[in-house]
């Protein structure tokens, strides 16, 4: 059995987080989506378990596409786009990135190369002012992929922050 992909978007632990000491959701509210990630990350957990090759397989391939990654950035970099991309409320990926700011989780965690939904990079440049990257998210199936190209710029504060985000 295939890991569930939840139709509904759920927001990040951190925003759900941010939700919760704003008074926006009840503690039960935050309990019972926090839940669902868990869930979430059982079944995965689960779904390696039983196809050790798969999951061999998968692992193999994010640490290849980020070292690919990490030819042409570095890793602060790299994690600072991540963490922007995850405050996206309505990009699916972001479940996957909101902690790239923990050092300890290696950076290959946060691509998707196989494993549905998958989170692919394909073109990435980031600048002291912006970043721009091409990206495909969603079904493995190429054709069924959703593929982007999204600008992240510098806020005042010297946060990035989401400039455009165009279909491909």
């Amino acid at each position: 059995m295939k890991p569930s992909t939840r139709k509904e978007l759920l927001p990040t632990p951190s925003r759900l987080f941010q939700w919760y000491e704003e008074g926006k959701i009840t503690r039960a509210q935050w309990v019972a989506a926090m839940h669902l990630h868990l869930e979430d990350l059982l079944e995965e957990i689960d779904y390696d378990d039983k196809h050790p090759a798969i999951a061999k397989m998968d692992t193999v391939t994010s640490k290849r596409a980020a070292k690919k990654l990490l030819k042409d950035t570095t890793e602060p970099q790299l994690r600072e786009v991540f963490l922007a991309l995850a405050e996206l409320d309505d990009f699916p990926p972001s479940n996957y990135l909101w902690n790239a700011s923990q050092w300890d989780i290696p950076l290959h965690c946060f691509v998707r190369q196989r494993r549905e939904p998958v989170f692919k990079i394909h073109e990435l440049r980031i600048t002291r002012e912006m970043a721009r990257l091409r990206v495909e998210h969603g079904s493995a199936n190429k054709k069924e992929a959703t593929h982007e190209i999204i600008t992240l710029r510098r806020d005042y504060m010297g946060k990035l922050i989401l400039e455009t985000r165009t279909p491909v």
